[in-house]
């Protein structure tokens, strides 16, 4: 996985061995710059579901100290935020990533997946 090559690459240089990684877009969507996001309900979950299965690694992985959302709002170019550009819905994500945060033990078991990320 991507996770796995990126740590391997890093303890390649003596530099970068053994430090901590920090996720700085975890985001879904489109699935590359300048696609746009399935607007389909089945593929919505489907990208909900796949960042569920990010957090889950990168929470079990020692190195990763931080997963960050940064993108709220989707960008025409970089559909990867929790709503679309207009405000106007929100996508399962947002919810996956209300579960993930507010009360949550942050060394506590990963949380269940939202019932708006389900199949």
């Amino acid at each position: 996985d991507a996770l796995s090559a990126l740590e391997e690459v890093l303890d390649g240089r003596p530099c970068a061995r053994d430090k901590p990684i920090w996720v700085t877009e975890t985001g879904v969507g489109g699935p590359h710059v300048g696609d746009e996001r399935s607007p389909k309900e089945e593929s919505i979950r489907a990208d909900c579901q796949a960042l569920n299965v990010a957090l889950r690694r990168w929470d079990k992985d020692p190195r990763v100290d931080a997963a960050i959302q940064y993108t709220f709002r989707d960008d025409p170019v970089f559909p990867v935020g929790l709503a679309d550009a207009e405000l106007t819905k929100e996508w399962p994500a947002y919810q996956l990533f209300k579960a993930w945060g507010g009360a949550r033990n942050p060394d506590g078991p990963p949380p269940a997946l939202p019932h708006a990320c389900r199949a």
